[in-house]
C-alpha cells in the first residue's frame, strides 16, 4: 500500500513541503483515534517529489513521533519494520558539504543543526494492527450533531482517504482484508452536501454546514486457512498443527475435524467428537499412520513389510520390527541394532534367538532347548524323523520316514525299531552297526560265548 507524499520546491525560498490534509476531529468509540494508512509489518511506502536531487545534495527520510523525536530515518522509500503507532513523516534534503544535520533516532526534528538543509513540513502517517478479523465494523457515535435538520452519515475510506462506500448507519460489513478509516459526516439536510459519493476524496466533500470527524483507523486481517481444513492459521499454530498440512497427524481426519469435533463430510473418515490432532493412533488407531504397537513402524509401514501391526516383535527374535525395517537401535530391547534386518526372519539377525529354527528340523530353538534335543542337529536321534515331527507328530515330506505320531526325539528306537540308530537289543550295537559287525541285531550275544556284541565288537566290557 502507498501513499503519496507530495513535496514542492518553493522557488523563493528554496525550501521543501508536504501537502497534508486537514480535518476535523469527531469521537468514536471503537478502533484507532487516528487514521490508518498501513498495516503493521507492511512497508510504510510514501512518494517524494520536488526536492533538490542535484549533484552535492542529498535526500533523506524520517519518521517522528507526535513530538518531533526521530523514531526512524531511511536514505530511500519505504521504510520497513515500522511499528504499529501515529507518526510524522519528514523529507530532509541537504548539502553534503560543511557540517551534515544529525538523523538519528532520539533526535528533535527541530535540533537536527547543519549547515544546509531544507526540511519539509510533516505528513501523518497511522501504522496500525491489525485489529478486526471478522471484516464487519461496526461502532458507537457520539458528540454529533442531532437536532432536527441536520443528517447523520458515515463514510468509509481506502488509506488515501478514497470514498469506498457511505452508510447512514455506523456499520460497514463484509470488508476484505486491508486498511481502511472511517468518518463521521454531519451536515445541515437543507444545505446539502457534494462530493459525497464513491470514488471521491473525502476532503473534497463540501456544504453550506458540513461537519466532518477525524479518521477513525481499522485494519481488517481475515483468519486464513491456508490449507483448508477449518482451523485458521493461527489456530493451528496454538494447536501445534501444520498449517499447510490440513491432516497433520495422516490418520483420516483433518485437523479442523479433530480440534473442533465436527465432521467434515470430504474426508474418508467421520468425526464423532474431538481428538488429538498430533496423535495419530486417535481416535482410529487403525490409522496408516498410526503406530499402534509402538514398534516404530506404522500401521501403513507394517503393512508393506508384512509385519504384524499389533506385535511390536513379529518374528520374537527380540528386536523389534522398527529396528529391523530400519536399522535404528531402540534402547527398550535387549539386543543393540547395528544394521537393517529381516523382521519376519527370527534367525536374522541372530540365528541363536529363540524363535530361531536354525536347523529347520521344524522347532525354535526355544522349543529344542524345552524338549532336550540338539538345535545344530535336526535329527538328534537319527532315527529317520526329525525332530519337528518327533514332537509335534505332523509329517515331514523331506524325510524318509513317515511320521504319524509323536514320538521321543531323543529315542533313536521310537517309533521305529528298527532305525539304524537304535540299538533294539541293547548290546550296546545299534542296528547298523550290528548289520556291519554281521550280528543279530535281535540277539544281543549272537556266537552265544558270554560276552555281547557290544563287548566284542567295541571291546567295552558291559558289566
Amino acid at each position: 500500500m502507498q501513499r503519496n507524499l507530495y513535496v514542492s520546491r518553493l522557488i523563493e525560498t528554496g525550501k521543501l513541503f508536504l501537502l497534508i490534509p486537514f480535518l476535523w476531529l469527531c469521537m468514536l468509540n471503537k478502533g484507532y483515534t487516528q487514521a490508518c494508512q498501513f498495516k503493521t509489518g507492511d512497508p510504510v511506502a510514501l512518494n517524494a517529489s520536488g526536492y533538490n536531487n542535484t549533484a552535492g545534495y542529498q535526500q533523506n527520510y524520517v519518521l517522528t513521533d507526535n513530538a518531533g523525536i526521530i523514531q526512524y530515518v531511511a536514505a530511500t522509500l519505504p521504510f520497513t519494520g515500522v511499528a504499529a503507532g501515529q507518526y510524522i513523516a519528514y523529507a530532509v534534503n541537504y548539502g553534503t558539504a560543511g557540517v551534515l544535520p544529525n538523523l538519528s533516532a532520539g533526535i528533535n526534528i527541530n535540533a537536527i543543526g547543519g549547515d544546509c538543509v531544507e526540511v519539509s513540513a510533516g505528513l501523518a502517517v497511522g501504522v496500525c494492527d491489525c485489529n478486526n478479523t471478522t471484516g464487519n465494523l461496526t461502532l458507537n457515535v457520539s458528540g454529533n450533531n442531532t437536532t432536527s435538520g441536520y443528517t447523520q452519515s458515515f463514510a468509509l475510506t481506502d488509506p488515501d482517504g478514497t470514498i469506498l462506500a457511505v452508510s447512514a448507519t455506523p456499520a460497514f460489513p463484509g470488508l476484505s482484508d486491508g486498511v481502511y478509516n472511517i468518518y463521521s459526516v454531519n451536515y445541515e439536510t437543507s444545505g446539502g452536501i457534494t462530493n459525497y459519493t464513491i470514488g471521491n476524496q473525502i476532503n473534497t466533500i463540501t456544504g453550506s454546514c458540513v461537519d466532518v470527524s477525524d479518521a477513525l483507523g481499522f485494519v481488517v486481517c481475515l483468519p486464513t486457512d491456508t490449507d483448508g481444513d477449518g482451523l485458521d492459521d493461527v489456530d493451528e499454530i496454538t494447536a501445534g498443527t501444520d498449517p499447510l498440512n490440513p491432516d497433520t497427524d495422516g490418520d483420516g481426519l483433518n485437523d479442523g475435524e479433530e480440534v473442533l469435533g465436527v465432521d467434515d463430510p470430504s474426508t474418508p473418515l467421520v468425526a464423532t467428537g474431538t481428538s488429538d490432532p498430533l496423535d495419530p493412533c486417535d481416535p482410529n488407531a487403525t490409522s496408516p499412520t498410526c503406530d499402534q504397537d509402538n514398534d516404530g513402524l506404522t500401521n501403513d509401514e507394517e503393512s508393506t513389510a508384512g509385519t504384524d501391526p499389533l506385535n511390536p516383535d513379529t518374528d520374537g527374535d527380540g528386536l523389534n520390527d522398527g529396528e529391523e525395517v530400519l536399522g535404528v537401535d531402540d534402547p527398550a530391547t535387549p539386543i543393540i541394532a547395528t544394521a537393517t534386518s529381516d523382521p519376519l526372519d527370527p534367525c536374522d539377525p541372530n540365528a541363536s534367538a529363540l524363535t530361531c529354527d536354525q536347523d529347520n528340523d521344524g522347532l525354535t530353538n526355544g522349543e529344542e532347548t524345552t524338549a532336550g534335543p540338539d538345535p545344530l542337529n535336526p535329527e538328534t536321534d537319527g532315527d529317520g524323523l526329525n525332530e519337528g515331527e518327533e514332537v509335534l507328530g505332523v509329517d515331514d515330506p523331506s524325510t524318509p520316514l513317515i511320521a504319524t505320531a509323536t514320538s521321543d526325539p531323543l529315542d533313536p528306537c521310537d517309533p521305529k525299531s528298527t532305525a539304524s540308530t537304535c540299538d533294539q537289543d541293547n548290546d550296546g550295537l545299534t542296528n547298523g552297526e550290528e548289520t556291519t559287525a554281521g550280528t543279530d541285531p535281535l540277539n544281543p550275544d549272537t556266537d552265544g560265548d558270554g560276552l555281547n556284541d557290544g563287548e566284542e565288537v567295541l571291546g567295552v566290557d558291559d558289566p
